[in-house]
C-alpha cells in the first residue's frame, strides 16, 4: 500500500529490485497527521520486537513478515549467486555493497507521558550477504577485476533492500563483517566456482554457518539488546529454513520456479532441468549485463553524462527504443527498462483523457521527444542496430535450454526413443504433425554446429525451434509441469 501523494512515475522505479519501503512512515516524516499514543510507545526503546513484529503490517504483509522476508531473501539470494557463480573461470572477492536500491527516514514524534519526542531512525538492510562481487580471471594472471553481472536482473535483486529499523541494520553488519559470515559465504562461492560444490550442497554449507554465526551473535550481546532480539527473530526463521533445505529437495523446484512430483523419476528430472537451468541463468544474466551497458555508454555519449545505472536512464531514451523495437523483442526491452510506451505515453498526457493520436502527439512535444529524436538519430539508429544481435542471442539462449531439456527428458527421464515420443504426442494431438525426424530437429537446436563440417541437408532440416505453443503440448506429452520448458526469468519474451 502506498499512500496517496507518495506514487512515483513508472520510469522512475526501480521495479527489477524487489525493495521494501515503509512508505507509511516515510509518509509522515514531517510528523503530520500527529502520532498517536500507541504509536509513539511502539517506536520507544524497549519494544523492539513488538515494533519489529508489527511492521509491514497495513501494507500487504501479515505480522513480522519483513523481517522473515529479510531472512529469506538472504538464502535465496545467496542460493542464486551459486548458480550465477557455479564452475566460472573466475576467483571472486565482496567489500560492501555499490549501489543501494531504497532508503531509510528519521521521524520525529512527540511523547505525551515524558513530554519530549522519541527520534526513530530506519536503514535500507541489504538481504544479500554479497551485495556485490567482483571477478577476475584465475586463468589470466593480472586480469583486472569488475563487478560481476553488473547492471543485470541479478544484480539489483542483490542490491534491493529491506527498510529497517537502524539497529536491524547495524544487527546484519555484526553478522556479516564482525563475526565473519560475509568472509564464510564467499569461501563458499569460490569454491562453487571451481566446481567443488554444487549450489544444492553450497547452500546447506551456508545454512549450517548462519545459523551458526546467529546463534554465536546472541550470545555475545545483552538480553534485551536491540540487535540481539532482531537476531532472534532471525535465528528463528533461519534455522526453520535450515530444516526444510535438509529434508525436502523440493525446496529447490520452488526457489528456481520449477514445480516437480515427488515421483519414482522426480530425482532425474530435477537433475536434467536444474543443470540447464543453472546455465540458463548465467547465460541470459551475463548477456543482460552486456545489454544494459550497451544502453548506458550509447545514453552517456548522447547527452555527455556519466550515469552508472540503468534506473538513471532518459526517459527520452526509454520511449524511442521502445516505439523502434521490434515485436519479438518488445516484452524483453520493457523488462530491462523498466517501463513501457503506453506507461510513458500515459504518464505524460492528462491522466483523465483517453489517448488518442493527437493527444499521443501532444504527450511527445511536451517532453521533447521528437527533438530527441531528431538530434540524435544517427546514434539512436547505431543503438537499435547494436542492441538487435544481442537481443536475439539471449532468445536464443531460451531456445537452446529447451532443445536441450527436451532430450534430457526423453533419454534419461522417459527412457524413450525419438519414435517412443512421436506416436504419444501424435495420440494427444492428432490435428498436429509430429514424426521421428522432427523429433530430431527439435533436439538438433540443442547440438553445435561444426563449422569444419561439411553438412548435406540446409540447417532449416537440421534444427526446429520449440516456441511456446508446442512447449505447452510438449510439456503435456511428457508429463511434467510447462514451466520446465518455459523458465519466466526477466529476459523471456512473455
Amino acid at each position: 500500500m502506498v499512500p496517496k501523494g507518495a506514487e512515483l512515475p513508472a520510469h522512475t522505479q526501480e521495479y527489477r529490485a524487489n525493495t521494501l519501503v515503509n512508505y507509511l512512515l516515510q509518509a509522515r516524516v514531517s510528523g503530520k497527521p500527529e502520532f498517536t499514543e500507541e504509536e509513539v510507545a511502539l517506536h520507544s526503546p524497549g519494544n523492539e520486537r513488538q515494533l519489529l513484529e508489527s511492521i509491514g503490517a497495513g501494507q500487504g504483509f501479515e505480522k513480522s513478515e519483513w523481517i522473515e522476508t529479510h531472512v529469506e531473501r538472504r538464502v535465496q539470494l545467496f542460493f542464486l549467486q551459486l548458480i550465477a557463480c557455479y564452475k566460472t573461470p573466475f576467483t571472486f572477492s565482496a567489500t560492501r555493497a555499490e549501489d543501494e536500491i531504497g532508503g531509510g527516514c528519521t521521524v520525529k514524534m512527540h511523547d505525551p507521558a515524558a513530554e519530549g519526542r522519541v527520534t526513530h531512525k530506519t536503514q535500507a538492510a541489504h538481504s544479500s550477504t554479497l551485495p556485490c562481487l567482483y571477478a577476475e580471471s584465475r586463468e589470466e594472471e593480472g586480469a583486472l577485476k569488475f563487478v560481476y553481472l553488473k547492471h543485470s536482473h541479478l544484480y539489483n535483486q542483490h542490491n534491493a533492500t529491506v527498510e529497517l529499523p537502524v539497529y536491524v541494520n547495524q544487527a546484519d553488519t555484526y553478522i556479516d563483517e564482525s563475526k565473519g559470515l560475509r568472509e564464510t559465504a564467499l569461501r563458499i562461492i569460490n569454491k562453487a566456482a571451481r566446481g567443488g560444490v554444487s549450489p544444492q550442497d553450497g547452500i546447506k554449507e551456508f545454512m549450517s554457518a548462519f545459523t551458526d554465526v546467529l546463534a554465536g551473535a546472541i550470545e555475545s550481546l545483552e538480553k534485551g539488546h536491540p540487535k540481539r532480539i532482531a537476531l532472534e527473530m532471525y535465528l528463528e526463521k533461519a534455522a526453520d529454513l535450515e530444516f526444510e533445505i535438509e529434508e525436502d529437495a523440493g525446496i529447490f523446484d520452488h526457489l528456481l520456479g520449477v514445480k516437480v512430483e515427488d515421483d519414482d523419476v522426480s530425482a532425474v528430472l530435477r537433475d536434467v532441468v536444474f543443470a540447464e537451468r543453472f546455465k540458463l541463468i548465467q547465460k541470459t544474466q551475463s548477456k543482460e549485463t552486456e545489454i544494459a551497458r550497451v544502453i548506458l555508454d550509447a545514453q552517456n555519449t548522447m547527452l555527455k553524462k556519466e550515469h552508472k545505472s540503468l534506473k538513471s536512464l532518459d526517459y527520452r531514451l526509454r520511449y524511442v527504443l521502445l516505439e523502434a523495437a521490434p515485436a519479438g523483442y518488445t516484452k524483453r526491452l520493457e523488462k530491462l527498462l523498466c517501463t513501457s510506451l503506453d506507461q510513458l505515453q500515459r504518464f505524460y498526457a492528462k491522466p483523465d483523457e483517453r489517448l488518442r493520436e493527437c493527444e499521443i502527439r501532444a504527450a511527445e512535444k511536451k517532453v521533447h521527444i521528437a527533438k530527441f529524436r531528431a538530434d540524435h538519430e544517427e546514434a539512436v539508429k547505431k543503438l537499435e542496430k547494436d542492441l538487435r544481435p544481442l537481443f536475439r542471442e539471449m532468445n536464443g539462449e531460451e531456445l537452446l535450454y529447451r532443445s536441450k531439456v527436451f532430450r534430457g527428458l526423453r533419454v534419461r527421464v522417459r527412457n524413450w526413443i525419438q519414435q517412443d515420443f512421436s506416436d504419444k504426442y501424435r495420440r494427444a494431438y492428432p490435428a498436429d504433425s509430429m514424426s521421428r525426424s522432427m523429433v530430431s530437429r527439435f533436439e538438433g537446436f540443442g547440438r553445435p554446429i561444426d563449422p569444419t563440417r561439411d553438412y548435406q541437408t540446409p540447417e532449416g532440416q537440421r534444427q526446429k525451434v520449440i516456441d511456446i505453443a508446442r512447449a505447452l503440448k510438449i510439456a503435456n506429452t511428457f508429463e511434467v509441469d510447462a514451466g520446465v520448458f518455459l523458465p519466466s526469468l526477466i529476459s523471456s519474451g512473455y
